[in-house]
């Protein structure tokens, strides 16, 4: 699924609208009871249409309360951001300087289900608070948006959850300060959701988190919400590609961002033009930011390099050996000219080898010729020079296939004979008697032959 990019604009300045906002109540102005009414405690009980998902204590607050009630924003020096009301979440906590799961969500039915492959924008302002002398003030990210099909109430559970683990669309990788923050982004909706919860839905652990007081052994980073928007905007980035496929024998592909009505595009690279140009042979993910006038989309090409498929130089062998082919490609669907889909050849006789690499639309191929030639076989270990033209010359079956050099070297390892192209003629005639030790080599073979022969006169 395409992902969301955060967007944190510091900036209380609004932008305008192109569609309607889809979130009912979306500052939490209308109620059923305000904040400290006797025996109510669950969020739905109090403010129309959101709801707390979780058994966990989601709060409204409201400055329409009684001054006496906790809930009422001048207890913690902190108003909403615009009319009378908002919502609080914890996004973190820390108990004895070990990360909890407990974490409180606000979850909201939209007015109009989102239609999978449209695009929306959405949006909510948050800030930092410190709510009570007795729990340490934290700050932390990650506080987000997710969407779900169905509504999700899990606090009637006999051993309710703590927190949730949602795919966020929009996610502040920032920590969120005490100042109202607007945060928010477009995203490609790839279902048809009906309801948007707001939350820090990543793992704990995952999340960061700041300390700024160390009076108590609890901390929490508590978060106030208000003015949120969900609006489907006119721009269409469903002709964006995910996966794009780089061959091996292309000089290069080009990842084009254009998008209409787009008003700026910005590269991790740091280049702001439309497309990019990739030459960079291997798999990595390229990241883009398509600016809007309402708000920054963020798209991920999937680069796939299909790297060439290389068996080897051409091969003579000599005959009884064995050439073990194992080929390397991420490719792993292997298709041998035998039509056969080993990934391990044993190649004992001569023949052309090619192999077929499926991998998608790329032809990825090889082929080595492997050769196999009769090499020395009868090595002999005796020279009688005796006059009688027996067994009197070095003679090695079998080389006159190919160049083989031969050195000898007498028992102290000196070389006392060299040939670059031996031709069966060496006899030791001038040399005492005695063990000599020989290295009879080929290129071609890649293959060195040693022994020992003893001159007798």
């Amino acid at each position: 699924m395409r992902k969301l990019v955060m967007i944190l604009f510091l900036s209380s300045v609004g932008i305008i609208s192109k569609g309607q906002n889809l979130v009912p109540n979306d500052s939490f102005e209308e109620y059923y009871r305000l904040p400290c009414h006797l025996n109510v405690f669950y969020l739905q009980d109090l403010v129309k249409d959101w709801v707390q998902p979780l058994l966990t204590t989601s709060d409204y607050w409201s400055t329409l309360s009684d001054g006496a009630c906790f809930l009422n924003p001048a207890n913690i020096n902190s108003q909403p951001r615009t009319g009378n009301a908002m919502a609080g979440v914890i996004a973190a906590e820390l108990s004895g300087g070990n990360k909890l799961q407990y974490r409180e969500y606000l979850e909201v039915k939209l007015s109009q289900q989102l239609n999978k492959g449209s695009f929306y924008n959405v949006e909510y302002y948050a800030r930092n608070s410190d709510i009570a002398p007795y729990v340490d003030v934290l700050r932390s990210n990650n506080l987000g948006v997710a969407f779900a099909e169905s509504q999700i109430l899990s606090y009637t559970q006999i051993a309710p959850p703590d927190h949730l683990l949602l795919n966020t669309e929009i996610k502040d990788a920032d920590i969120i300060d005490d100042n109202w923050n607007k945060i928010g982004g477009c995203f490609l909706a790839d279902s048809n959701y009906q309801y948007l919860l707001i939350g820090n839905f990543e793992p704990i652990d995952s999340t960061s988190v700041t300390r700024l007081t160390f009076n108590n052994t609890t901390g929490v980073a508590y978060y106030l919400i208000d003015d949120v928007k969900v609006e489907k905007l006119p721009y269409d980035v469903s002709h964006l590609t995910n996966q794009m496929t780089y061959c091996h024998d292309q000089p290069f592909i080009r990842l084009n961002a254009f998008t209409e009505g787009a008003i700026g595009y910005s590269w991790d690279n740091g280049s702001d033009s439309s497309a990019l140009v990739v030459t960079s042979r291997f798999s990595k993910d390229y990241v883009v930011n398509i600016l809007f006038n309402e708000c920054s989309y963020e798209h991920v090409f999937r680069v796939k390099y299909v790297p060439p498929l290389n068996l080897g130089p051409d091969t003579l062998m000599c005959n009884g050996e064995v050439l073990v082919l194992r080929p390397f490609h991420p490719g792993k669907e292997f298709e041998w000219s035998d039509n056969t889909t080993d990934s391990i050849r044993n190649i004992s006789t001569t023949g052309t080898y090619q192999l077929s690499v499926l991998s998608g639309q790329c032809l990825v191929e090889d082929a080595i010729e492997v050769k196999f030639i009769d090499c020395p076989g009868f090595l002999p270990n005796i020279l009688t020079m005796n006059g009688d033209e027996l067994n009197n010359k070095l003679i090695f079956e079998n080389i006159d296939n190919r160049i083989w050099s031969l050195e000898i070297f007498n028992r102290w390892g000196e070389r006392v004979f060299f040939s670059e192209h031996y031709q069966n003629d060496w006899n030791g005639k001038d040399l005492s008697d005695g063990i000599y030790y020989y290295k009879l080599s080929s290129a071609d073979l890649n293959k060195v032959v040693k022994g020992w022969v003893q001159t007798v006169r």
